[in-house]
């Protein structure tokens, strides 16, 4: 621009020499004038394309659609979804450089005058990263993206641009080269399911994206070239970009079609009718209390007189209160026996559980008493005990493997089931529903019978529930055709939206059977009968309805039908379990046979099944799957 100007002051003082001919002279000027103004037009409309192709890039890579495109004078404005505009006008007369974008691997990069754009390092631009700068210079157009360092855009070809669309997409096409907008949507499908459609759930004031469920094909088709319509926008409404809103209850169909056809996928809408109990899945079960260590109730003193026990109220880790015990010259024993008020841990499975305390050691005058105690491994004797009958029946743990390497102080104790011993050779060591003895007792070499304190409190038990990584997890789901119901007296019902199976029983004299079963497609579970397990999520509206664990099972089978290739577990576990949600895992090695081994990788038959006592009842179950350690 600044050659121009310098141009234009030659001419002048050229005029006034040579004394030509005044109206030539404005003429001439004139005619610079309109030269220049059209230069400052082209340099104008091409930084605007230039800043215009940028937007629609980063509008593509956000993956932002095209909602419409309107045709304004010399150009067009293309509307996206979000609200942005990006405006595109054609070069005056073809003289200004043309500017677009080329595909190159996952990127488009920057073209100008049909040539790629390369940086100092040989490297294309992409066209998202940096927006060129142009100016008109000695008759020739350049452009350059620190403002700095210039290039020729080379042979002039003008910046001529439309929206095209034909079989092969949407095209916004900027003199010789294009930028794909979207395609002309040549199909789309419905959760890979065209016919069906699709079943989602959305409960009442909540919304869903439907671009979440719905493919089209080619990839990058546009959301805008379908039509959403509810049946009944009452209740579902839906917007131009498929946002489904609940409004009130009940069942809506929302018919998709392509704007230029007729064709049409049905989607179903369902908003809550009912109230299912809301499910989350835990990491860890709520801890159950076996003893808060608040009060001496269940405490018992032992045989022997030296020893002092009280409840002290300052810094308890639980309640109002720690038990706190002082021994002379003898073993440290502390029993609670809670016979006449058993405890429900609500474990579903006894390998997930968990016993957990604080144990407190007092300093000593003399010194570091978990030093000498614990560190130096002075205890060697003594155990850690669990019983649902009373001492020497139960599970236990070595003493001096809790107590080990510990502090002056409170220290949290955990200790797993699965890591504890057990009393004899009792299959089921520990009823789970009904834990009424604990006891810690420690011995050790003469120097331990001194005077020591030691202290307990916040007693628990509780399941620790870890999910199986995603890649593990072996869904045996069934289909709306594949879950069957034997429920006596009652109704069932499959809900695809949430993928859970209900049974429910009314009020009758006699025991009503909750059973239901399904068969899978041919399932490999990929494990083995030692390091394989089952889990279902179960939910029970009333536990005291049922009739007992001996009145069902769980089966999992390879013949397509019960009591052959079988594998079961009797229903025992549900002692452990309580009215709602509630985690089921069955390690196959505790499983039973009948009809002959069951083949684990041809997995193809499911059935849980128990009765009711004769009340009112609602079972449901979910999440089915198999995996392996």
């Amino acid at each position: 621009m600044k050659k121009v100007s310098l141009l234009l002051i030659a001419v002048v003082a050229l005029l006034c020499a040579s004394c030509m001919d005044i109206g030539d002279v404005y003429g001439k000027l004139e005619d610079l004038d309109s030269r220049l103004k059209k230069v400052e037009s082209e340099l104008s409309t091409t930084t605007q394309t230039a800043n215009s192709v940028n937007t629609i890039v980063n509008q593509i890579k956000d993956k932002v659609y095209v909602e419409s495109v309107d045709n304004i004078d010399g150009g067009y404005v293309i509307n996206f979804t979000d609200g942005k505009h990006a405006t595109i006008k054609n070069g005056a007369d073809g003289t200004s450089p043309t500017i677009g974008v080329a595909k190159e691997g996952d990127d488009l990069v920057w073209v100008i005058n049909g040539k790629t754009v390369k940086d100092a390092d040989g490297n294309s631009v992409p066209a998202s990263a940096k927006v060129p700068e142009f100016k008109f210079e000695e008759n020739a157009w350049y452009y350059s993206f620190d403002g700095s360092n210039w290039i020729n855009c080379g042979e002039k070809s003008g910046s001529e641009c439309e929206i095209v669309e034909n079989e092969d997409g949407v095209f916004l096409k900027v003199g010789d080269t294009s930028i794909r907008l979207g395609s002309a949507l040549e199909s789309f499908t419905i959760n890979g399911n065209k016919t069906r459609g699709l079943l989602v759930f959305v409960p009442t004031g909540k919304s869903l994206d439907l671009k979440e469920y719905i493919t089209l094909v080619p990839e990058d088709a546009l959301i805008s070239s379908l039509k959403f319509e509810s049946a009944d926008p009452e209740a579902v409404s839906v917007s131009d970009n498929g946002i489904v809103r609940g409004l009130a209850r009940g069942n809506v169909a929302i018919s998709v079609s392509k704007r230029t056809d007729t064709e049409t996928a049905p989607v179903k809408i369902y908003v809550r009718t009912d109230n299912l109990p809301a499910f989350e899945e835990p990491t860890k079960s709520e801890d159950v209390l076996f003893e808060g260590c608040n009060a001496l109730d269940f405490f018992a003193k032992g045989a022997d007189a030296n020893r002092t026990r009280e409840i002290i109220t300052t810094d308890p880790k639980e309640g109002t209160g720690w038990y706190k015990s002082t021994t002379i010259k003898q073993a440290e024993m502390i029993v609670i026996n809670k016979s006449s008020a058993p405890v429900n841990a609500g474990i579903s499975s006894f390998n997930r559980g968990h016993l957990s305390f604080w144990f407190y050691i007092e300093p000593r005058e003399d010194g570091n008493n978990a030093e000498k105690l614990t560190k130096r491994n002075r205890i060697n004797g003594g155990r850690v005990e669990l019983s649902s009958i009373g001492g020497n029946k139960g599970i236990f743990w070595e003493t001096k493997n809790v107590l080990k390497n510990l502090n002056d102080g409170w220290n949290l104790i955990d200790l797993k089931f699965k890591d504890a011993q057990i009393y004899g050779d009792d299959p089921n060591p520990l009823n789970l529903s009904k834990i009424i003895w604990f006891r810690i007792y420690m011995n050790g070499p003469a120097a331990l019978y001194d005077t020591y304190t030691y202290g307990i409190d916040n007693i628990v038990v509780y399941e620790d529930y870890e999910a199986p990584a995603a890649d593990k997890k072996i869904l045996l789901t069934p289909t709306f055709e594949q879950f069957q119901n034997l429920t006596i007296g009652g109704a069932c019902n499959w809900n695809p939206f949430e993928q859970t199976f209900t049974a429910w029983v009314s009020e009758s004299s006699v025991a009503n059977a909750l059973n239901f079963y399904f068969v899978p497609e041919e399932t490999n579970s990929g494990a083995t009968k030692e390091n394989g397990h089952l889990h279902f999520k179960w939910y029970i509206s009333d536990i005291a309805a049922l009739a007992g664990s001996t009145a069902g099972q769980v089966e999992l089978c390879s013949s397509g039908r019960a009591d052959s290739q079988e594998l079961s577990w009797n229903n025992s576990f549900i002692s452990g379990c309580h009215s709602g949600w509630n985690d089921i895992i069955l390690d196959f090695k505790d499983g039973s046979s009948t009809g002959g081994d069951i083949d684990l990788s041809k997995i193809n038959w499911f059935r849980f099944y128990e009765s009711s006592a004769g009340g009112n009842c609602v079972s449901m179950i979910k999440d089915v799957y198999v995996y392996a350690d």
